[in-house]
């Protein structure tokens, strides 16, 4: 008499648990988990800069009286209907940017964070050129927060370590 092996078993338990692994979805993995608080905020600033973006695209087509008084000067007014429908669409282009910043920086993508400390650099040199001009508090307000968000992003190690 044969003897029934008691491997055959195993070798049902084996196919059984993989079957499971095949049909059970794979976990997904949390993309932002990664990525530091303070690069999580300016993500969703971003996504705010996006939202802000579009609905300026869409007071420029749709209600260009809110943003200019030219009903005393006619001439101003058809001057400016070709100008606020370029505006609108160049809001549009920014809204595109600010997203896919946001969801670059989100996904700890690196073009991402390159192209907002690049977008940064520009913004403190335009600050600091018109300081120049005319003084003002609210550029000086700007400068600090677009240096923090450039230095930030460039040379803290946590932010360096999360987008290799």
């Amino acid at each position: 008499m044969a003897k029934k092996k008691v491997v055959k078993k195993k070798s049902v338990s084996k196919v059984a648990s993989k079957s499971i692994s095949l049909v059970s979805k794979p976990s997904v993995k949390n993309v932002s988990a990664g990525v530091p608080t303070g690069v999580k905020v300016i993500g969703i600033l971003a996504y705010i800069g996006a939202v802000w973006s579009l609905l300026s695209a869409l007071a420029a087509w749709f209600l260009p009286d809110l943003l200019i008084k030219y009903k005393d000067i006619p001439e101003l007014g058809v001057a400016l209907g070709p100008v606020m429908i370029i505006a609108g669409f160049v809001s549009i282009l920014f809204a595109i940017i600010y997203f896919f910043i946001g969801r670059g920086l989100l996904r700890a993508q690196k073009w991402a964070r390159i192209i907002v400390i690049v977008f940064s650099v520009i913004s403190v040199l335009t600050g600091l050129l018109s300081l120049i001009a005319v003084f003002s508090v609210s550029t000086i307000v700007w400068i600090i927060i677009d240096g923090f968000i450039g230095g930030y992003l460039w040379f803290n190690q946590e932010v360096k370590s999360a987008f290799r």
